[in-house]
């Protein structure tokens, strides 16, 4: 928009010295004419540059409503980590109380001491600090759990206390994977690497605990000779639970129908139907008193209103389709 009003300012400095040096007014015309384009082609320009302004002021309104929005939203609590003095849960247990209260400065040493108290139970409740504070609580925490050999040990005999699997099911080998990822990241954490030795040895530990469906199935996966790989092997292992999975969902999808066809027949037996003619009682309708009492017209017209057979008084069907073998005593007719 500068720029427009200096070129303004520039073709009327040109107007100005043009009429100066110009004498003959038809020699001025051209010129005048020239500068009356230009200056329509700069308010053309500026109308456009508005337009264009205008619309990225709309976006930009409709961008930060949007992230005010957003902002609005209101997000659920973050759940403290929980610790019951597990050797194997304290380095996972320690990053999280690092990231969530150690480094939040606008917490006091009173507020982290109680978060760091109710995150605690079990034996690590029982810890003793020097003074009741935060910084001596988290260092005697540190001290007690923060022992390599322990955490290690604590990892294995999880990885080794899983019982065997006597058939096939997408819970415990759902189980069994998210067990052994778990201990395994542990590991990690403590400095310990998976290598081509502790793979295999891993591998025919977890095929051990197998069922025979599985343990069939992995060996008809594997591609060659060659030693198993562990990410190939847990890959194997996640895909079959999703198999397992989804056929247990499939056959919880298709039994309802048929418990529900079995609670509906139970319950026709259990709440029987009574008569459609006294509405009373659950007896046929050719024994219903107050049915026999009427007259043969009477009679005739109820069957007719209520939808029944007038051969054998059923409402499922009409005298056409009556598979009943009895007809009238007197004339030998498909009527009662």
């Amino acid at each position: 928009m500068d720029t427009l009003k200096r070129i303004r300012i520039k073709l009327s400095d040109i107007r100005n010295e043009y009429y100066e040096v110009v004498t003959n007014e038809s020699d001025l015309e051209p010129l005048e004419l020239e500068i009356l384009d230009l200056e329509d082609d700069c308010e053309d320009i500026q109308v456009r540059i508005k337009n264009i302004i205008s619309k990225m002021d709309l976006k930009n309104n409709d961008v930060t409503s949007c992230g005010n929005s957003f902002n609005n939203i209101k997000l659920p609590d973050i759940q403290l980590p929980r610790f019951n003095g597990s050797y194997h849960d304290w380095f996972n247990f320690k990053e999280q109380l690092i990231s969530l209260i150690d480094s939040n400065n606008s917490l006091t040493e009173s507020q982290k001491l109680y978060y760091l108290k109710s995150t605690l139970s079990g034996i690590a409740k029982d810890v003793i600090t020097i003074d009741d504070s935060y910084t001596s609580l988290f260092e005697c925490l540190k001290k007690r759990f923060e022992n390599k050999k322990l955490i290690i040990n604590s990892h294995f005999s999880e990885i080794l206390s899983l019982e065997k699997f006597t058939h096939e099911s997408a819970k415990n080998l759902r189980t069994l994977t998210d067990c052994y990822q778990k201990h395994l990241r542990g590991l990690k954490m403590v400095g310990l690497e998976l290598y081509e030795f502790s793979e295999v040895l891993l591998i025919n530990l977890i095929l051990r605990k197998l069922d025979k469906e599985t343990r069939k199935n992995y060996e008809l996966n594997l591609a060659s000779t060659e030693l198993p790989k562990w990410d190939d092997f847990m890959d194997f292992l996640l895909k079959r639970c999703l198999i397992l999975e989804n056929i247990q969902t499939n056959n919880a999808i298709a039994v309802p129908s048929e418990r529900s066809y079995k609670t509906k027949s139970f319950l026709a037996k259990l709440d029987p139907v009574n008569c459609v003619i006294c509405k009373q009682q659950p007896h046929p309708v050719f024994r219903c008193k107050k049915f026999n009492y009427l007259s043969v017209y009477e009679r005739f017209n109820l069957v007719k209103k209520n939808n029944l057979c007038i051969n054998c008084f059923n409402s499922s069907h009409r005298v056409a389709l009556c598979k009943s073998s009895r007809n009238c005593h007197n004339c030998s007719k498909r009527h009662n």
